[in-house]
């Protein structure tokens, strides 16, 4: 049975190979839309047709930075791959909920504590759906939502998050501790 720092080791491969692809895959879609800019919308059905196409910003950059921040400090693979998923999950947020084009993202090690902040634009703190509030979930969001369970994810991979509302914007953050 392979280890769990081997199973990482291959999920950090498929997903530097994903974004590898990802970023072929946007340059392409630049060219496609600059070969095509002149032409008139497609109609179907009587109406414009609108391909909705929405890239998300490359993480590679801070994913990397976590890393070697992790790594200098002596942390244990298995919470860099925590902490990985975990800040994917707000820099995901920070691009689609807070409407970043590019989220500022701060990661500090101090004291045996990795703290890491995705910050954005927009005002609205993140709601956790996960019934806390009294809303319908109260065993977790929806099954069959296609979203809403990130801040379950980065609340379980993490010994604390939260959000701090800035002068514009937000952060949003988390820590782990390295004895954890």
């Amino acid at each position: 049975m392979p280890s769990r720092h081997a199973e990482c080791s291959r999920a950090h491969a498929l997903s530097d190979q994903l974004f590898d692809a990802a970023a072929l895959f946007r340059h392409a879609i630049a060219s496609i839309g600059r070969l095509i800019d002149g032409w008139p919308p497609l109609k179907i059905h009587g109406g414009p047709f609108v391909f909705p196409l929405e890239i998300p910003p490359d993480w590679s950059a801070s994913r990397e930075e976590l890393r070697v921040a992790m790594a200098r400090a002596g942390w244990k693979p298995d919470l860099v791959a925590d902490a990985e998923l975990a800040l994917l999950e707000l820099f995901v947020n920070a691009w689609r909920h807070g409407g970043s084009p590019a989220p500022l993202v701060v990661i500090v090690v101090l004291d045996g504590v990795l703290r890491v902040s995705v910050s954005d634009g927009s005002p609205a703190l993140p709601v956790q759906r996960d019934g806390s509030d009294g809303s319908d979930g109260l065993d977790g969001p929806d099954p069959h939502a296609l979203s809403g369970r990130g801040l379950c994810l980065v609340r379980s991979l993490t010994d604390r998050f939260g959000a701090d509302p800035r002068e514009r914007g937000k952060s949003v953050w988390f820590e782990l501790d390295s004895a954890a």
